[in-house]
């Protein structure tokens, strides 16, 4: 059998397959350059929260530790980005920056961001920062945010730009089909 069809389920021969399984392989945390530095993140572990306090001195004082980020300072150095679909007309996201600046919007978002000398002194830095949170409602489900989410829930701000990224409504022509309406 031909065509990918035939392939499913069947061995295939790999060129690379003997490097890489006698450990000859090298992949790109094997690399090292001159003067490189290991990132780590502290992330967001709330949902939406503001950013009471986030302390950074013991990071700082950590060795092997080459500098500590965290958002005010990247807003002072680089203005905030929007993402857009080039594919769907319209659709774009809220105003961002690489760190959180005085509010969390999503459980994982980047916080404070280490550069070090290597990856565990980076991970032992970003264990030291302290963030303490000021939990915000959040709001958990679409149908939630279009019923009218409580006051202070909305996780973009309205001075950031356009709060209108996409809106669209469905509605029914009566022959069963569905037809976009602005």
């Amino acid at each position: 059998m031909s065509g990918p069809a035939g392939r499913i389920g069947a061995r295939v021969k790999r060129g690379d397959d003997p490097r890489l399984l006698t450990g000859r392989g090298r992949y790109v945390d094997d690399v090292t350059v001159p003067r490189m530095v290991h990132a780590a993140f502290v992330r967001s572990t709330h949902a939406h929260a503001r950013l009471a306090r986030v302390d950074l001195d013991r990071a700082r004082r950590a060795p092997g530790v080459v500098g500590v980020l965290a958002g005010d300072a990247v807003a002072r150095l680089c203005k905030p980005y929007r993402g857009v679909l080039l594919h769907y007309k319209g659709m774009k996201t809220g105003a961002m920056l690489p760190l959180a600046v005085e509010r969390v919007r999503y459980v994982g978002e980047p916080i404070v961001a280490i550069a070090a000398e290597s990856r565990a002194a980076a991970d032992d830095a970003a264990a030291l920062v302290g963030v303490e949170y000021e939990p915000l409602p959040a709001v958990l489900a679409p149908g939630a945010a279009l019923a009218g989410a409580p006051r202070g829930s909305s996780v973009r701000d309205a001075g950031a730009g356009d709060p209108r990224w996409l809106q669209r409504r469905w509605r029914s022509g009566g022959d069963g089909s569905a037809r976009p309406r602005f």
